[in-house]
């Protein structure tokens, strides 16, 4: 289950719903846009922290698609920050 917190322009989304390789699903996106980056963080206290990139690649009503640019090795869907 997600969590979704705005400020400003600037929205959260607090875990996500599947992580294959670099394709991150957010079911509880529906204000995402296509083609927006991203920035995605680990939220679990390990040495995953660092920020990783990514496109939208597809957003529907309550779902966006994510490309993550780079490595998503380490990353856990429920324990990440969009």
């Amino acid at each position: 289950m997600t969590q979704k917190a705005q400020s400003g322009a600037i929205r959260d989304y607090l875990g996500a719903d599947q992580l294959e390789g670099p394709i991150l699903v957010v079911e509880t996106a529906g204000d995402a846009m296509y083609g927006e980056v991203v920035e995605v963080v680990a939220t679990d206290g390990t040495q995953n922290e660092h920020p990783r990139l990514g496109r939208v690649l597809a957003a529907g009503d309550q779902r966006a698609v994510i490309e993550l640019w780079g490595d998503s090795s380490g990353l856990q869907p429920h324990a990440v920050r969009v």
